[in-house]
C-alpha cells in the first residue's frame, strides 16, 4: 500500500529494482513533488520503513493516520509541536480561529498603543523637565547643563520630534561652571596675575603662593602679614597686611622680604583697622578705622610711594573700603547702608549713595563698559562701576556718573561679604553663605549659583574671565578649600549680555567675529562673540524708532558707525573713543555702509523741507519724502551726494547693498488720485535709477519692509506682492538680476542658501528659531527661544561666511549660534543635520 501511494503521489516507483528494496532508501516524495504536504510525506515514508517495528502495524492503523491527515489533525508519522497543533486546530475551526485572532490582534493593538502613549508621556515629561531647567535661569546651579544633556539623551531614546530638537538645542546656551582645581587650604586673599594668569594666594599666616594652571604647579613666593596684595610690572608681589593688634598696616615686597613702609593709625585712643584695600599696581592703599567712640571712626587713603595721606575723613561706623584700579576714587560703606565716594586727586566732597538700610558688607569697583561723548559728573567716574553687597542679601551696581543704581538683584542669602567684577564688566560675582552668585550687570538677573561654604574669604575672576577662584573658610565640619571653577558660557550657543533693554538692530563685522546691537534705550553694545566678551557699550544717537537706526562695521572691524534720528557717530572699538559725530536732518529708514575704509555712505529718508521730519503728520504733497545719500567721511558730510525724489508719498523702506553700489527704495509714489507702489534700485552716489522690480503691492500698502540683500551682497530678495506668510522672497543675483527663485525665511544667510524663520510665540506654541536650508522641505535646526516670550526675537543676521547666526532676545541679550559646533553637538545625539 505504501509503494502504491508513493507512486500515486510522485508518478515514480519507490524502488525501481528488487535490489533497491533491500539496499536503498526511497527518494523523499517532496523532492519529486514540491507541493506535497509534509505530513502526507511522513505517512508515505513510514509505510516504506525496512524495519517492521517502525512501520504501521496494520492497514487499519494506516487508514486512521490518513483520516487524521484528511481532517487536518496531527498524524502519528510526524511529531506535532504546539504551534503546528494550533495551526491545524485553526484550519479545522476557522470561525473560532478568526475570532481568537481578532481578539489577540486587538490586545496587541491596545498594548502597542499603551506603550506608545507611555513613551510619548515620558518624552513629554522629559521635554518639560529640560524646559524648566533651561528657563529657570535664576536657579541654575553649577553643572545644570550636564543634567540637561543627560535628560536630552533619554528624551532622544523615546523618539525624535521637533520639540525635542528645539529644547535640546536650547540647552547649548547659558552660563555654567565646572571644577578644574581644588586646594585643601585657606586663602585670606587671592587674585590672578594680570599678565601670566597665575593664581596668587595669601594664607592666614601671610604666606604667598603662585599656582601655574598650565603646568599645575605651585610655588612659595615668601611671607608677610595676611592682607590684599598687588603685582609689579616685573612680576613681583607687594603685600599690604594688618599687624597683630590691627593698629598699623605693613607694606612689604615679598620677593625681597623688605618692609617698604608702615602706615600707623593717625588717630588717638583705642582704634583698629576693619578693612583695607590696595590698587592692583600697589601705588595707593586705603583702610577703614573703627574706634571705641563712633565719633572717631574714619577712612584713610595713602600714597604708598611717599607715605602721604591722600584722604582722611570721618565716617561713622565704617565697614568695607575699596579703591578703583587706577586709584582715583575711594569708596567706603557703613553700618547704616550708605556708601560715600571721594575723588582722591582733588578736594571735592564725597558723593553719598544709598539703596537700603542694611549694613554694607562688600564693595568693589569694576570697569564701566559704557563709553560716552561727554565727561562724567565726578572726575574719573566715567570708567568705573561700583558694586555693593549688603547684609540683606542685595547686590547693587551703581552708575557713578548719574549717581543712581544701574541694576540690582536680591537673593535668599542673608548677606554678601565678597564681590568681584568680570574683566569685561558683563558679570558680577557675589559670595554669601553656602553659595556664590553670578549676576548680569545690565539687568541684575541672577544667571548662575556655585556651591561654596558658610564663610568665604576670597573671590576673583581670571584676566580672560574664563575662570573664577573661590576661597572657603572651615565651618560646620567642612574644611577650608580653595576652588577654581571653569566658566562655560555656551556650548555652541553663546548668550551675549550687556544691554539693559530690547535689542532692535544687529550687525556682524566682515570677519564674522564681532557683533553690534542697538537697543530700545539707544545704547549700542559690541561683543567679540567668538570669545564671548563684551567689548564696550556706547551711548548712540537718538531717533524716532530704534528699528530705523543703522549700524555698520569698518572693513577691519575696528570701528563702528551708528546713525539715528538727528545724528551719526563713529566709534573706535579698541579705545572706546568717539572718533567723529555728525548732526543731520531728522531721518528714518537709515542705511550705512563702508564702501572703503575712509568712505562711509549714508542713505536715509528725510523730507524735501528740512524743517519737518519724515515721521510727522506733515502732508506729503507739501513736504514730499525724499531719500538723501551722503559720504559722512567726505569733505562736506552734510552735502548730499544724491537725492532720490521719485518715491515721494510714503517710503516704506530703504535698503543698501553691502558694497555701497546700490540703494533700493520701496514705497508709494505719485499724486493724489494716481498713486502706485514702486520698488526701484538707484546708484548710491549719483541717485541714478538702475532698475525697477515688478510688484503687485497695492498703492495703500504700508506693511513691513520686504526687500533684503544677502550678507555678501550677491543676491537681492523681495516680495513681489502681499504674502500672507511673509516668508517667500523672490531672489535675483545682483547686479545681473538673474532669477534664482523663491526662498523661504525672514533673515537670510550668504547666497540665501540658509534662512531663519521665527515661529510660535504664543502660550500654545513656544517661540522657536527655525533654520531653513534651500532645497530641504523640513527645517534643519530648531532652537527654543531662551527668553522673551511676549516679544521673542527682534532682529537676526548671519556672518558673511555663514558660520554664525545671531539673534536678539526679548530680555536684552543676544544669542550667537556657531552652526558647525551646534551641528556636531546635536549629531552626537542623532539630532544633527
Amino acid at each position: 500500500m505504501g509503494t502504491t501511494l508513493y507512486e500515486l503521489l510522485t508518478l515514480q516507483r519507490a524502488f525501481p529494482t528488487a535490489e533497491a528494496i533491500r539496499d536503498s532508501e526511497p527518494i523523499p516524495p517532496r523532492r519529486l513533488n514540491p507541493g506535497l504536504d509534509r505530513d502526507l510525506e511522513a505517512v508515505v515514508l513510514k509505510t516504506l520503513q525496512k524495519d517492521p517495528e517502525r512501520r504501521y502495524p496494520t492497514a487499519g492503523a494506516l487508514a486512521v493516520d490518513l483520516e487524521h491527515w484528511l481532517r487536518h489533525e496531527p498524524v502519528a508519522a510526524r511529531r506535532a509541536l504546539a504551534p503546528r497543533r494550533a495551526l491545524m486546530w485553526s484550519r479545522r475551526n476557522k470561525g473560532w480561529a478568526a475570532a481568537i485572532a481578532l481578539f489577540v490582534l486587538g490586545l496587541a493593538a491596545v498594548a502597542v498603543t499603551a506603550v506608545a502613549a507611555e513613551r510619548n508621556r515620558h518624552r513629554e515629561a522629559l521635554v518639560q523637565h529640560i524646559q524648566r531647567i533651561r528657563l529657570q535661569v535664576a536657579s541654575h546651579r553649577a553643572g545644570w547643563s550636564d543634567d540637561a544633556w543627560s535628560l536630552a539623551r533619554e528624551a532622544v531614546r523615546t523618539g525624535v520630534t521637533d520639540q525635542v530638537q528645539g529644547e535640546v538645542a536650547a540647552t547649548l546656551a547659558g552660563l555654567d561652571a565646572r571644577k578644574v582645581k581644588t586646594f585643601d587650604t585657606l586663602a585670606d586673599a587671592l587674585d590672578f596675575h594680570p599678565t601670566t594668569g597665575h593664581l596668587l594666594t595669601v594664607d592666614s599666616e601671610g604666606r604667598v603662593r603662585d599656582w601655574d594652571p598650565e603646568n599645575d604647579t605651585q610655588h612659595d613666593l615668601g611671607a608677610g602679614r595676611p592682607g590684599p596684595f598687588a603685582t609689579r610690572g616685573d612680576g613681583g608681589v607687594l603685600l599690604l597686611g594688618i599687624t597683630e593688634k590691627s593698629q598699623s598696616l605693613e607694606f612689604r615686597d615679598i620677593s625681597s622680604g623688605k618692609v617698604l613702609r608702615t602706615f600707623p593709625l593717625p588717630v588717638k585712643g583705642e582704634a583698629r583697622f576693619v578693612a583695607v584695600s590696595l590698587t592692583p599696581d600697589g601705588r595707593r592703599a586705603a583702610g577703614s578705622v573703627r574706634t571705641g567712640d563712633a565719633q572717631g571712626d574714619a577712612v584713610i587713603a595713602w600714597d604708598t610711594g611717599t607715605g602721604q595721606v591722600l584722604k582722611m575723613s570721618p565716617v561713622r561706623r565704617p565697614t568695607d573700603v575699596a579703591l578703583t584700579p587706577d586709584g582715583r576714587l575711594l569708596a567706603v560703606g557703613d553700618e547704616e547702608g550708605s556708601v560715600r565716594v571721594w575723588p582722591l586727586d582733588d578736594t571735592r566732597e564725597a558723593v553719598t549713595l544709598s539703596a537700603g538700610r542694611s549694613r554694607i558688607m562688600a564693595l568693589t569697583f569694576g570697569p564701566d563698559p559704557v563709553h560716552r561723548a561727554d565727561p562724567g559728573l565726578l572726575p574719573g567716574t566715567r570708567d568705573w562701576l561700583l558694586a555693593t553687597g549688603d547684609g540683606g542679601g542685595m547686590v547693587c551696581v551703581w552708575d557713578l556718573r548719574l549717581r543712581i543704581p544701574r541694576s540690582y538683584g536680591r537673593s535668599v542669602h542673608n548677606y554678601f561679604n565678597l564681590l568681584s567684577f568680570s574683566p569685561d564688566g558683563m558679570t558680577l560675582a557675589s559670595a554669601g553663605p553656602w553659595w556664590v552668585c553670578l549676576w548680569d550687570v545690565a539687568s541684575g538677573q541672577q544667571v548662575l549659583t556655585i556651591p561654596a561654604n558658610n564663610i568665604n574669604a576670597g573671590l576673583a575672576f581670571s584676566p580672560d574671565g574664563r575662570q573664577l577662584a573661590v576661597s572657603q573658610v572651615e565651618s560646620f565640619s567642612r574644611p577650608s578649600r580653595l576652588t577654581v571653577w571653569e566658566l562655560d558660557d555656551g556650548r555652541g550657543l553663546r548668550v551675549l549680555r550687556g544691554l539693559g533693554s530690547h535689542p532692535a538692530r544687529l550687525a556682524v563685522s566682515p570677519d564674522g567675529r564681532r557683533t553690534a546691537a542697538i537697543s530700545n534705550d539707544w545704547h549700542v553694545a559690541v561683543w567679540d562673540h567668538a570669545a564671548g566678551r563684551l567689548i564696550g557699550l556706547f551711548e548712540g544717537p537718538r531717533g524716532s524708532f530704534v528699528e530705523s537706526a543703522a549700524l555698520a562695521f569698518s572693513p577691519d572691524g575696528k570701528r563702528l558707525a551708528v546713525s539715528a534720528g538727528h545724528g551719526a557717530q563713529l566709534w573706535d572699538l579698541d579705545s572706546g573713543r568717539l572718533v567723529r559725530s555728525w548732526t543731520l536732518p531728522e531721518g528714518l529708514s537709515e542705511v550705512l555702509c563702508f564702501q572703503e575704509p575712509d568712505r562711509l555712505l549714508s542713505a536715509r529718508q528725510e523730507t524735501s523741507d528740512l524743517r519737518v521730519g519724515p515721521f510727522t503728520a506733515a502732508d506729503p504733497r507739501k513736504y514730499p519724502r525724499v531719500v538723501r545719500c551722503r559720504n559722512l567721511l567726505g569733505p562736506d558730510p552734510a552735502q548730499p551726494l544724491a537725492e532720490i525724489t521719485e518715491i515721494n508719498i510714503w517710503i516704506q523702506g530703504v535698503h543698501g547693498s553691502p558694497d555701497g553700489s546700490c540703494v533700493v527704495v520701496e514705497g508709494i509714489a505719485g499724486q493724489p488720485g494716481k498713486l502706485a507702489f514702486l520698488a526701484r534700485g538707484y546708484d548710491w552716489t549719483t541717485g541714478k535709477r538702475l532698475w525697477e522690480l515688478p510688484t503687485n503691492h497695492p498703492a495703500s500698502d504700508t506693511s513691513a519692509v520686504s526687500s533684503v540683500f544677502d550678507p555678501t551682497g550677491i543676491l537681492l530678495g523681495y516680495l513681489p506682492g502681499p504674502n500672507p506668510g511673509h516668508l517667500r522672497h523672490y531672489f535675483l543675483t545682483w547686479p545681473a538680476r538673474t532669477p534664482v527663485g523663491w526662498v523661504d525665511g525672514l533673515f537670510f544667510g550668504p547666497g540665501a542658501e540658509r534662512a531663519v524663520d521665527i515661529r510660535g510665540g504664543t502660550p500654545e506654541e513656544p517661540p522657536t528659531v527655525v533654520l531653513l536650508q534651500r532645497g530641504k522641505a523640513s527645517p534643519i535646526l530648531r532652537v527654543s527661544v531662551i527668553s522673551g516670550v511676549d516679544y521673542p526675537i527682534s532682529d537676526c543676521t548671519f556672518s558673511r561666511d555663514g558660520r554664525y547666526v545671531v539673534w536678539g532676545n526679548g530680555d536684552g541679550s543676544l544669542t550667537a549660534c556657531d552652526l558647525p559646533v551646534v551641528q556636531r553637538r546635536l549629531a552626537a545625539l542623532g539630532l544633527g543635520w
